[in-house]
């Protein structure tokens, strides 16, 4: 049998840093699925913003036809 360290037992501490543990996972887990989230939204940014640009070099570079 365990002996009570401060008035709690050994199995009441394990399972409050188990719960603890299992907190901290989570909110990791939140907070990388978060990170990859933005990380697409600022990809899917840049990249429709270098294809408007390239497609407004594109229409400068082409030559005006005459009337």
């Amino acid at each position: 049998m365990s002996r009570p360290i401060g008035g709690v037992g050994l199995e009441a501490s394990a399972a409050i840093l188990f719960v603890i543990d299992t907190i901290a996972r989570e909110a990791m887990l939140f907070a990388a699925i978060g990170f990859l989230i933005g990380g697409i939204d600022d990809l899917l940014v840049d990249l429709a913003y270098g294809v408007a640009r390239l497609r407004d070099l594109m229409r400068r570079a082409r030559p005006r036809r005459l009337p």
